[in-house]
């Protein structure tokens, strides 16, 4: 996040939620998600469904999109 290092992990997709943790705050109002050619499109939906579960009472929207990056996995943004 930044320039830091927030967190490590096996799991992409829960390495990838808890980076998202890291970055929402009180003022977040979307998450884009952009997955890469590595990412399956139905782990990517069940990724941004999950996300879009767990944010929904801060009334946070998730938007996910196919991004195609071939190095990263996910491309996180947060507004």
């Amino acid at each position: 996040v930044g320039s830091d290092i927030k967190v490590v992990g096996d799991d992409i997709e829960k390495v990838t939620a808890d980076v998202i943790d890291t970055m929402v705050d009180e003022d977040s109002e979307i998450i884009t998600l952009y997955y890469g050619k590595g990412v399956k499109k139905a782990k990517a939906e069940a990724l941004a469904n999950e996300l879009q579960e767990k944010y929904d009472d801060d009334e946070i929207e998730v938007i996910l999109k196919s991004g195609g990056q071939p190095v990263y996995y996910y491309v996180i943004g947060v507004e």
